[in-house]
């Protein structure tokens, strides 16, 4: 309700990712068929920019924070940087790996690429080896990084956590791990505190995981309709500490952990939900209702339109509760 539905290339590829830029005023979407979309924030809602079309799905983006550049990376095993002061020109490739990179995060003027080598790579642009390299073990399926937190998801339900300051120093041990799901993980998101972090999974669950404090931890089951359970494709955190979840049962819904509450359950859409993220401010939200792939590449001739909205944010719809 009150969303507004952006325009988009005809026969759309799912949308793989949607990413604010640094300073609220742009959106990025990236999509299986390799496009990369950019929009800017107007007064009647987002006006489309500029695209950029790659060779292969570009499954993650991250945002420069300072500087008017985007990071897209995907099934090319590469990274590339975008400018969007000019859009025209051909993205720098700026990260390689030996698989498809699945997620890019920044920090500082770092870039960080997970992928499905088995490897995490830091990369500052300017050489083009990295930095850092962290083997895992498995492939890389999430990450997220917020102050000196960095969190990765991994095949086998895998997460470690790592301190930023100690992987500079060259200490690539994990700082903390563990299995928090019983089944594949789908996305990992970094408390805005940096106590700990969420995990989600294909078996409609979410676990809020408090870095040592396992006393404190829990998760809970969502995005459930009776006996069918829904994979919880992705979270994203308001600035307030609460967050959304988006899932293939087409349903976001905000919570908040702290009370172990839902704040709000939105009408369902006929179509999974691939993606969502709150703005800077966390006055937007915006989300794509396109189809996810877990049916498979085969079955997209039988997906309807995939379409990115974005709807404003009620201040009482996200407020903390208390217990």
């Amino acid at each position: 309700p009150g969303a507004i539905k952006l325009k988009t290339p005809p026969k759309l590829g799912g949308v793989s990712s949607l990413l604010w830029t640094s300073n609220g005023n742009g959106l990025i979407a990236s999509t299986w068929d390799g496009k990369l979309l950019a929009y800017k924030v107007a007064q009647n809602g987002l006006e489309p920019i500029a695209q950029h079309q790659f060779g292969a799905p570009v499954l993650s983006t991250a945002a420069s924070r300072s500087g008017p550049y985007v990071f897209a990376a995907g099934c090319d095993r590469q990274a590339h940087m975008w400018n969007l002061q000019r859009p025209d020109m051909k993205p720098t490739v700026v990260a390689k790996h030996g698989g498809a990179i699945k997620a890019i995060r920044t920090i500082n003027d770092l870039l960080i690429t997970g992928s499905w080598d088995k490897t995490v790579s830091f990369w500052d642009g300017k050489s083009s080896k990295p930095g850092i390299t962290i083997s895992l073990g498995h492939k890389v399926f999430s990450l997220d990084v917020e102050g000196n937190m960095l969190v990765v998801g991994t095949a086998e339900r895998e997460v470690k956590v790592f301190d930023v300051r100690r992987l500079l120093q060259g200490n690539t041990d994990p700082a903390f791990q563990c299995v928090p799901l019983k089944f594949q993980l789908r996305s990992v998101r970094v408390m805005p505190d940096q106590k700990g972090f969420l995990a989600s999974s294909i078996s409609g669950r979410v676990r809020v995981e408090y870095v040592g404090n396992a006393t404190s931890s829990f998760s809970y089951r969502c995005h459930r309709d009776g006996d069918n359970v829904y994979s919880v494709n992705n979270t994203t955190f308001h600035p307030n500490g609460c967050f959304a979840t988006c899932g293939s049962d087409g349903g976001i819904n905000f919570w908040d952990k702290d009370s172990k509450q839902r704040l709000k359950a939105f009408p369902r859409h006929n179509n999974t939900i691939s993606a969502a993220e709150f703005n800077p401010n966390g006055t937007l939200l915006a989300y794509a209702v396109s189809y996810d792939y877990t049916m498979g590449a085969a079955h997209t001739a039988k997906t309807l339109p995939n379409e990115i909205y974005v709807m404003k944010v009620a201040p009482k719809d996200i407020a903390p509760r208390r217990r």
